[in-house]
């Protein structure tokens, strides 16, 4: 890899490090009907437990709720009622009812997740290191991010495309991976912009490629092999993106550029004080220093360090307002 003097970046070792929780999983898919063999129970404390084929497993709660949510009980009513009524119903549906398959991950002795998909099912690790093979490991420069559950793992990969606006802000272009071990969201690959002053990011929301039904002919390693070129070679185009935004000028019309964004992509109004405190401390004049402002909080906000899909919503936001900013011409606020 290319060295960086960014301490920022994370080195490919310490982004599978983080990836650990999520390696070693174990899919076992069972047909749920009258032949099934599923037996939800708790232990003496308590603790939701679950017998597959004769083999028995502890359970998270996550899992436990996702038995729950599968039948129609949400995990608020599984909180309130009585442990036994849940038992109940749980094995009712699971040894006759329910009649379809479904997917039990387990890891060390105890289901962590389910899912109604049985997809194929890979290693995070394999997948990214079969796409740093295919854009090549001499042009990483390292990792910005990487956060991983069986919900959903993200990773953003910075590679050695690099721009400078103005000849004075330097960003590097690289490659968003997101995948779900329990396929609640299609594998997908995305364009990723670094910005090396404040060690910001943005995924691409144009320069994305999922997997769908159409690609699931491919098996997941291959689908990498496929997509991984044609997404790292549109960088460029994202570039000329942000150089856009930074002829327009919005100095004039903060508050209602800000309304107008609010509206058109929600977020928690604690974000929105982010965005609004970041503002008022900095020179934002144009489109471009406003998308900085929504970067920033989308990787240094204290609750994005709590939820890491929050940080990838507020990147994404960012990569949206690149690519679909337009002004009024009758009124000059921004349209986003």
């Amino acid at each position: 890899m290319v060295t960086l003097n960014v301490d920022t970046l994370l080195t490919k070792e310490a982004v599978f490090e983080k990836l650990e929780p999520t390696e070693n999983l174990e899919p076992i898919d069972v047909l749920c009907d009258i032949n099934s063999k599923v037996r939800f129970s708790v232990d003496t404390e308590g603790n939701p437990e679950v017998s597959i084929n004769d083999r028995h497993f502890g359970m998270e709660m996550d899992a436990f709720f996702d038995a729950g949510r599968y039948i129609g009980l949400g995990s608020s009513y599984i909180k309130k009622s009585p442990i036994d009524l849940t038992l109940q119903n749980l094995n009712t549906w699971y040894q006759r009812t329910l009649k379809r398959s479904m997917r039990f991950v387990a890891q060390n002795d105890k289901i962590v997740r389910l899912s109604d998909k049985l997809n194929e099912f890979s290693s995070n690790v394999v997948l990214i290191d079969e796409l740093l093979k295919k854009i090549g490991e001499d042009k990483v420069l390292g990792f910005h991010r990487a956060s991983t559950s069986p919900a959903s793992t993200s990773v953003s990969i910075v590679c050695d495309k690099r721009f400078d606006i103005n000849g004075e802000d330097t960003l590097y272009g690289g490659i968003h991976y997101g995948n779900s071990i329990i396929n609640e969201t299609p594998l997908n690959l995305s364009g990723y912009m670094f910005r090396l002053v404040c060690s910001n990011g943005a995924i691409s929301q144009q320069n994305v490629i999922q997997r769908n039904r159409n690609t699931n002919m491919f098996q997941q390693n291959e689908w990498i092999g496929n997509n991984a070129l044609p997404v790292f070679n549109h960088i460029d185009t994202e570039f000329k993106y942000l150089k856009k935004l930074e002829a327009i000028n919005i100095e004039g019309s903060i508050g209602k550029t800000l309304e107008n964004l609010f509206k058109a992509y929600p977020m928690s109004k604690k974000i929105q004080a982010q965005i609004h405190e970041y503002i008022a401390e900095h020179n934002v004049i144009t489109m471009y220093d406003l998308y900085n402002a929504i970067t920033y909080v989308g990787t240094h906000s204290e609750d994005v360090t709590d939820d890491f899909r929050l940080g990838d919503n507020l990147q994404r936001i960012s990569g949206r307002l690149s690519e679909n900013s337009r002004c009024c011409h009758e009124c000059a606020s921004i349209l986003v």
